[in-house]
């Protein structure tokens, strides 16, 4: 009895779920960018709609805002991001203090997965891993602390 040779398998992807999320991720992250420039805010300043499109408003996205008439976190995020890609920065501000910042990380996720997914197994520094972790976090306490000071000292005024 001889043992048939065994046929070569074909090369497998090392950590083929690390690619799939910086794809992922980069799919996201244009998306919004992209839908920040194709979208306009509302007369009301409430909503946004399809830029040059009348009638064209989209509905409210807070559940919160809607079931408990409280604002969430990133309420006003969208409107802000819509602002910031039509270059009013004081309107933005205005629609969330923050907003800049998270369109600036989300912008960032555009050259970064790209180089990610061109050099996945890139050795990076030391520092990498803090400072991604620091930063992430950072964002969430500023948003949440940016809620808190609304809720507690702006809210009504």
């Amino acid at each position: 009895m001889t043992a048939e040779p065994q046929q070569p398998q074909p090369p497998q992807e090392p950590y083929p779920s690390r690619r799939r999320y910086h794809r992922e991720i980069l799919v996201l992250s244009s998306l919004v960018i992209i839908a920040a420039f194709l979208l306009q805010v509302a007369p009301d300043r409430d909503r946004v709609s399809i830029r040059n499109v009348p009638g064209a408003q989209l509905p409210p996205t807070c559940m919160s805002r809607q079931r408990l008439g409280l604002p969430c976190p990133g309420c006003g995020l969208t409107r802000s991001y819509v602002y910031l890609a039509h270059g009013d920065l004081w309107a933005s501000l205005q629609a969330h203090r923050i907003g800049w910042l998270l369109f600036a990380a989300t912008l960032a996720q555009i050259p970064y997965r790209l180089h990610e997914l061109r050099r996945p197994f890139a050795k990076k520094p030391a520092w990498w891993a803090v400072f991604t972790r620091w930063f992430g976090w950072s964002l969430v306490v500023l948003l949440v602390g940016n809620w808190l000071i609304e809720m507690l000292f702006l809210r009504g005024s």
